[in-house]
């Protein structure tokens, strides 16, 4: 099984949703986590570092969409 995240965490915004993310894989053993993000704080990082989560930093989108 393979699960996407998308969860960012800076001094700004907190990292109350990295952190609950985290817990929420620790709980898929044997799946392959992909982690999406803009921003990560050292500390989430850090901790991102010891699991075997695939991590994929992508640009922010500061933009709308434009509707046709």
């Amino acid at each position: 099984m393979r699960i996407a995240v998308y969860a960012n965490a800076s001094f700004r915004i907190g990292e109350g949703h990295a952190v609950r993310c985290l817990q929420l894989i620790s709980e898929f053993s044997g799946a392959q986590i992909v982690w999406f993000y803009t921003s990560l704080t050292p500390r989430i990082e850090k901790r991102l570092a010891e699991t075997c989560v695939e991590l994929i930093c992508i640009e922010s989108c500061n933009g709308t969409l434009e509707k046709d």
